[in-house]
């Protein structure tokens, strides 16, 4: 038996029809992705024989295999916020650099990739460590000024 395809929409992998040009589920485009859709899911045939019957009943199972982004720049950003967040405290203004990388890597992977959550934590903690850097440091100058 040859297997059929399936067309599945590449945001919420719902089966689209071949002619659909917007997901009924979600509402996503399907111009594009209709192509990667359709290579990521096919259905397999498996047959079902009852022990009194001489025909074999036919179902088909959907196994998708989408390949998910693994958020790479996400990941770098969260990781260098969270360096950057611990720097502050250690190596005071060396730590800001790292904020930096954190914050801008952050806004790269927020809109290149799906995955945003890790690069919203990156940014966060980036400007977090920044703001602590601000703080220490005007603490610092008003407790060496004070008596000026």
């Amino acid at each position: 038996m040859a297997s059929k395809e399936a067309k599945f929409c590449s945001y919420c992998s719902s089966v689209v029809k071949s002619d659909d040009q917007f997901c009924q589920n979600c509402g996503a485009s399907l111009e594009l992705d209709i192509e990667k859709a359709a290579s990521a899911a096919t259905i397999q045939p498996t047959s079902i024989a009852t022990p009194y019957s001489t025909t074999a009943t036919t179902t088909y199972q959907v196994t998708p295999t989408t390949k998910t982004d693994p958020g790479i720049m996400s990941i770098i950003s969260f990781v260098a916020g969270v360096i950057s967040f611990f720097m502050q405290f250690m190596v005071g203004p060396l730590g800001i650099p790292v904020s930096l990388i954190a914050i801008i890597i952050g806004f790269i992977g927020v809109f290149k990739e799906k995955r945003r959550g890790l690069a919203i934590g990156g940014i966060i903690l980036g400007f977090v460590g920044i703001a602590i850097w601000v703080l220490l440091f005007l603490l610092v100058w008003k407790s060496i000024f004070w008596f000026t």
